[in-house]
């Protein structure tokens, strides 16, 4: 492997890795709310962090230099 090829391949990790981190996050963040606030229930599925995703690779260039289906 090339050392480029190398270092494209590291930073598509590390970007898989920073919204896998961001997931885990929020899915934790809303286990604990619902936890606390069990007459205000929320959800955090599929959809929802995808819009998240979203909005984060509209804002953050380094992760919209990335692919969005690695």
């Amino acid at each position: 492997m090339s050392s480029t090829a190398r270092t494209a391949l590291l930073a598509e990790w590390d970007r898989c890795r920073w919204v896998w981190n961001e997931c885990v996050a929020k899915s934790q963040q809303t286990y604990l709310h619902n936890k606390a606030d069990p007459g205000d229930k929320r959800t955090c599925g599929p959809a929802q962090l995808d819009k998240m995703l979203t909005e984060a690779r509209r804002i953050t260039p380094w992760l919209r230099a990335g692919s969005c289906v690695p």
